[in-house]
């Protein structure tokens, strides 16, 4: 069975090859500032100072894979999905036909997980990490798997949050005795003295390095180029101000729409919304947005969750297939979806003319139907496990999945963003392999 899931999610990574999620970014930004990265800086062309929106990781991690051409990195994320089916089956408790609903919602999870992978953006590494940083906790490496969570810091800065969760969750877990952060084992007794302690300390030191190393880096960085201490990236306030627009009927009169970004920024006198100064002005202007209106922000926040329920995991974009980058062809295709999304009986009307797109179209919307099943059921199980009284808080994955699901009611929601996280739901729900115990000696002939 995982090996007919690996074959339908190779097949949905491929038609998904097309998409026009993220292209934007990815040819405007990313490519951009990976060819400056070749060139050891990392700035804009005509811009003589560092580039302080995004952050590096993805565009260094093109940068390395141009040699292999411009679709590089779809193949290296291609591979990124490869490994992960390896390591789901080595590690996972797989259900089984016996087990027809978690079956059901541990093979769908991998498939959303591959649509995430699908897509040309740094979530799709954050994601694999997401998988590399259950393993290394699950297998008592607490140490290494906050380093997996801040090296997803250099792709999205949103993981910072999630990096922060699990830090007060190991905080907590170690004051009450239950883990030890460093080791994989709890002794009450005193640990006499080995020849491994410095080999352990030198480890802990190493590990405290690299980990100071990959949360200061780019703060000190962005220090040098520009004399500011810049945690993030600088268009969080211009997705802050957008965001608003997100609820209807807002009382800001915002529209979920770049240019509004823009357009407010020119009305103060700043060109680069995205840049420092843009920055600064959009995220003051939402703070007092909030502040004016702090029940309609709560609204908002609240609406996004129930857009997180009703929006589903991401899918492979199908309808791109007859678009193929043609900017006009996709607003036509934009809105054509729309309506059938809304208006399903004249979706069955057009399959009538036997168009290509208009079956495209009705898979994208079968595979949307049921990714919002898929993440209902998984949010179901998690729920009922709780409610059950399991242990399911005492692993770090669902406050983990709170806190990008509080990002996303926050900043603004993308079914994306809730498919970087649906790796989780695995290690929340699903059972991992044990280590085979060690096998006695055998017993000495007499």
């Amino acid at each position: 069975m995982l090996l007919l899931t690996l074959l339908l999610s190779t097949v949905l990574f491929g038609l998904n090859y097309f998409h026009q999620d993220q292209q934007d970014s990815l040819l405007g930004r990313y490519l951009v500032l990976s060819e400056s990265v070749i060139d050891f800086a990392y700035s804009y062309p005509g811009q003589n100072s560092a580039a302080t929106y995004p952050i590096w990781g993805y565009s260094i991690l093109v940068a390395l894979l141009s040699p292999l051409g411009a679709q590089g990195v779809y193949v290296f994320q291609y591979l990124l999905l490869l490994a992960s089916f390896w390591l789901v089956h080595r590690h996972f408790d797989i259900p089984g036909w016996d087990e027809p609903f978690q079956m059901a919602l541990f093979h769908g999870a991998l498939i959303a997980y591959a649509m995430a992978l699908s897509v040309k953006w740094p979530m799709a590494i954050v994601a694999f990490l997401l998988l590399a940083f259950g393993l290394l906790h699950r297998s008592g490496r607490y140490g290494l798997a906050s380093l997996a969570l801040l090296l997803a810091v250099q792709f999205r800065p949103e993981a910072l949050l999630i990096w922060a969760v699990y830090l007060v969750f190991l905080l907590v877990r170690t004051a009450r005795g239950r883990i030890r952060v460093f080791s994989k084992s709890v002794r009450s007794e005193p640990v006499e003295p080995h020849p491994r302690t410095w080999k352990s300390l030198c480890g802990l030191v190493l590990l405290a390095a690299c980990s100071l190393f990959l949360l200061t880096v780019w703060p000190l960085y962005q220090y040098s180029q520009h004399g500011q201490l810049l945690i993030g990236t600088t268009n969080s306030g211009g997705t802050l101000y957008t965001g608003l627009g997100q609820l209807p009927n807002n009382p800001w009169n915002r529209v979920y729409e770049d240019d509004a970004a823009k357009d407010y920024a020119r009305s103060q006198g700043v060109q680069n919304a995205w840049g420092l100064e843009g920055n600064r002005v959009l995220t003051s202007r939402f703070l007092r947005d909030v502040s004016e209106h702090p029940l309609a922000f709560a609204a908002k926040v609240l609406y996004n969750q129930v857009r997180i329920l009703t929006g589903g995991f991401y899918v492979a974009e199908l309808r791109t297939l007859s678009v193929r980058r043609d900017p006009e062809k996709d607003e036509e295709q934009k809105a054509l979806f729309a309506k059938y999304r809304s208006d399903v009986p004249s979706l069955f009307e057009d399959m009538l003319a036997l168009e290509t797109h208009t079956y495209a179209m009705l898979a994208q919307l079968v595979l949307t139907v049921l990714s919002v099943l898929l993440l209902l059921g998984l949010l179901g199980a998690l729920l009922f496990r709780m409610a059950r009284g399991e242990s399911v808080l005492s692993d770090p994955y669902a406050w983990m999945i709170a806190a990008q699901f509080l990002t996303i009611g926050i900043y603004a929601h993308t079914p994306r963003q809730v498919s970087t996280i649906v790796i989780l739901f695995l290690f929340a729900l699903f059972s991992m392999r044990a280590a085979a115990p060690p096998k006695d000696p055998p017993n000495p002939q007499p």
